[in-house]
């Protein structure tokens, strides 16, 4: 894991703990998301929110995607969160946009935190 940053999941598919500089959290999960086709259209570092969409198939609005960071004790906590504004997700996309952001996320982690492009 990075010396920065600890990443550790938990309680679930795109929650995560992690230990270190907030600044250098936040610049990491912005990064992954962009990594990961989200265009960012909003964020607060204050309020600990990006907001951003990523396109789905031929869905007018695509995915919305949330990155959430809040104070989990002595760790930041951060939850990821996808949805489709206009349909049902009956294919599990949402899911599966959640899933590619934690893989993500826990690559940097491991990689020394430094977000390579994803290729």
């Amino acid at each position: 894991m990075s010396d920065a940053l600890q990443i550790v999941p938990f309680g679930g598919n795109g929650k995560f703990n992690i230990v270190g500089d907030y600044g250098a959290a936040w610049a990491l999960v912005r990064q992954v998301m962009v990594d990961c086709g989200v265009k960012i259209r909003e964020e607060n570092m204050e309020q600990g929110c990006i907001v951003g969409n990523c396109k789905y198939g031929l869905n007018a609005f695509g995915i919305t995607v949330t990155a959430t960071f809040y104070s989990n004790g002595n760790s930041i906590g951060l939850e990821f969160r996808a949805t489709l504004a206009d349909a049902l997700d009956t294919f599990g996309a949402c899911s599966k946009k959640v899933r590619q952001l934690s893989e993500r996320l826990m690559e940097c982690g491991f990689a020394g935190g430094a977000a390579a492009p994803a290729g």
